[in-house]
């Protein structure tokens, strides 16, 4: 029995060895004390697996219904048992489950078939990993294997490697993705579709659905790296996309496309936690009526540094009613775009959502409501990074900065296109309490409509509701008082002067020091 094992360590059996002589069993037994009274050997014999190091080793045995095998080569070894007498057609090779070509009389009535359990591997069906082999079949064949075998959903499990692909890979609804990690699994994918499809084009919604701890790269400028149709309760986790390094700003790549076809088709109530996109035009996109999308730390750094300058980290069309938990939104035209009506639906940005060296940090078309947010960059707080394209959206930010100042913007939006000369312009926020500081001056000028300025950072909520004093520093009328009050529903502010409303020539080389105090939405 040494020399056999010696010759299974060294790949040195020869055909006739494979198999341990009854002979052989029946002298262990015997050495040992044991009789062998009642014993069947022919049992014994298929409960004793046979130990080979290869596939091909494995295939020149004769069949022997029920028996064990054991291939120690890694990774498409396993154990195994060896089938016969089953109908015509039965063991038909995929080189995963059943595998081999040594069939009785060809006709896949007898066949070497996995004891598998757990996850199917990609490798058992010829995958590489390598990233020079197109891997695609293989692992499309281990999807349909498993999905022919269990019904009820399995996990494919991609090892460490770099695996080519050509076609979309199809994730089905209850079954499990997963790998070694997004640095150490990756999906390298070349085609103009999606690299990974997660889900099917059925009737009907089904449930579960899981794709984790992978890495996935496009070579298109209009490929998307995940998409998704149709899963409820789907999970996707620790997943980095890279879309295709370019500075052609026409190119139209996606990392991760929440897509409906019909209302029997659109995805809802899944969670994405820890996904992160780099380069693609378009971090997520959640299209109208795929509601519900959870996005915990999720991320998108965009490619305005190399001229994408339309990039989107978050894309909303329409009502989602999605909430955005952490994460960021970096580097990108429009941090999160919020457009196309939809409703009742609110888009949900809350618990520390990051902002930073975006065009744009939010750009709204209907309703949102925003808690917690983090915006870096000096003004990023300033109405122009926050774009609303209706004129009637109530966003509520709930962004209290206590003590410390944040500076915002004033601008001429009486028509007269003045420049000011701001000395200082700055307010904290607690709760919807708002308070302003500027110091302003307005430009010599003879124009007789009325003055207004805009960019104050939150809207107010309804005219009268707040208002501030000011100081006279320089110019206009000792003695007169130059009060600031807020326009219903708006980001902007009327100027008085006793009590009436200033126009631009009243104001003419005018400095004022004010504070305005206001409620806002």
């Amino acid at each position: 029995m040494d020399d056999l094992s010696n010759k299974v360590t060294n790949d040195q059996l020869t055909a006739a060895e494979f198999i341990q002589p009854m002979s052989e069993i029946q002298k262990i037994i015997t050495d040992s004390g044991q009789t062998l009274s009642g014993l069947d050997l022919t049992q014994l014999s298929k409960a004793l697996p046979i130990i080979v190091k290869t596939k091909t080793q494995a295939l020149l045995l004769d069949i022997v219904d029920g028996r064990k095998i054991f291939i120690t080569s890694t990774p498409d070894g396993g154990q195994f048992t060896m089938r016969s007498g089953a109908p015509i057609g039965t063991y038909n090779d995929n080189g995963g489950t059943y595998t081999g070509t040594k069939f009785t009389n060809g006709d896949g009535s007898s066949g070497i078939e996995r004891d598998y359990s757990g996850a199917f591997n990609v490798m058992w069906f010829g995958a590489t990993g390598d990233g020079v082999t197109d891997d695609t079949t293989a692992i499309r064949n281990t999807f349909t294997a498993g999905e022919s075998l269990n019904a009820n959903g399995i996990s494919v499990y991609a090892p460490q490697g770099v695996y080519i692909t050509s076609v979309t890979i199809n994730v089905a609804f209850g079954m499990t993705f997963f790998g070694d990690g997004t640095q150490n699994t990756f999906i390298k994918y070349s085609g103009n579709a999606s690299a990974i499809f997660a889900g099917y084009n059925t009737a009907t919604r089904a449930p579960g659905l899981a794709i984790r701890n992978i890495g996935i790269e496009t070579t298109s400028s209009s490929a998307v790296g995940l998409r998704i149709l149709g899963p409820v309760g789907g999970v996707f986790e620790n997943i980095h996309i890279v879309g295709k390094d370019s500075v052609d700003d026409t190119k139209t790549d996606i990392g991760v496309q929440i897509d409906v076809v019909t209302p029997m088709l659109s995805a809802f109530n899944n969670i994405f936690s820890n996904v992160e996109v780099s380069q693609s035009k378009t971090g997520f996109r959640c299209e109208q009526g795929a509601t519900i999308q959870i996005f915990i730390n999720c991320t998108h750094f965009g490619g305005l540094a190399t001229g994408q300058l339309s990039s989107i980290a978050f894309d909303f069309v329409g009502g989602n009613d999605s909430i955005i938990i952490g994460g960021n939104a970096e580097k990108c035209g429009i941090g999160v775009y919020r457009r196309g009506g939809g409703g009742s639906f609110p888009t949900i940005g809350s618990l520390g959502l990051r902002f930073e060296g975006n065009t744009s940090d939010i750009t709204i078309d209907g309703t949102a409501i925003w808690s917690g947010c983090k915006f870096l960059g000096g003004t990023q707080l300033n109405r122009a990074k926050v774009t609303d394209n209706t004129g009637s959206a109530k966003n509520w930010f709930d962004y209290n900065t206590g003590d410390d100042a944040l500076p915002w913007t004033p601008n001429d939006v009486s028509g007269a296109g003045l420049i000011f000369t701001i000395n200082a312009s700055t307010f904290t926020k607690n709760k919807n309490t708002i308070s302003l500081f500027i110091d302003i001056e307005w430009p010599v000028t003879a124009d007789a409509t009325q003055a207004q300025l805009s960019g104050i950072p939150f809207k107010s909520e309804s005219e009268g509701t707040g208002g501030g004093y000011c100081h006279l520093v320089t110019g206009g009328t000792a003695g007169s008082n130059y009060t600031f009050n807020n326009v219903d529903d708006s980001s902007a502010l009327n100027i008085y002067k006793d009590n009436v409303l200033a126009t631009n020539a009243v104001l003419s080389g005018v400095r004022l020091r004010c504070v305005v105090i206001y409620k806002g939405v």
